[in-house]
């Protein structure tokens, strides 16, 4: 049995500063368990494995990394498998914990350099 070190999501409070991941699928849309519209109907999210750190982990992409990995490598996911994106970690409108942004990786020389002044802080 092979052990992993966390759970399978990979989480913004756990992303070391820099860090990329690379796209293994072409994604999936589920419901959440933990948000629901005001109807009470489950809200959907965009779910895709990726390797980060040498390990397969599930991440969930939020509206703006679904936008920047489309206007960098289109609207068919399957062109994504095999991508890398950095990691930039922000703070989530509640300000209570972090999320994951995806900035796309688009020649293959490794992340461009640099960090966004609200990245500071990780």
């Amino acid at each position: 049995m092979k052990m992993e070190r966390g759970g399978q999501f990979l989480k913004g409070k756990d992303v070391k500063k820099g860090a990329t991941v690379e796209i293994l699928d072409e994604g999936r849309w589920e419901n959440s368990k933990k948000f629901t519209y005001e109807d009470g109907t489950p809200q959907k999210q965009c779910i895709f494995s990726v390797k980060y750190e040498g390990e397969e982990k599930q991440l969930k992409l939020n509206k703006a990394s679904r936008v920047a990995m489309i206007d960098a490598f289109g609207d068919e996911t399957r062109n994504w498998v095999g991508k890398r994106a950095k990691l930039i970690i922000m703070p989530t409108p509640s300000g209570n914990d972090k999320m994951i942004v995806l900035d796309p990786v688009t020649s293959t020389e490794s992340a461009p350099g640099g960090e966004a002044g609200w990245d500071e802080g990780k």
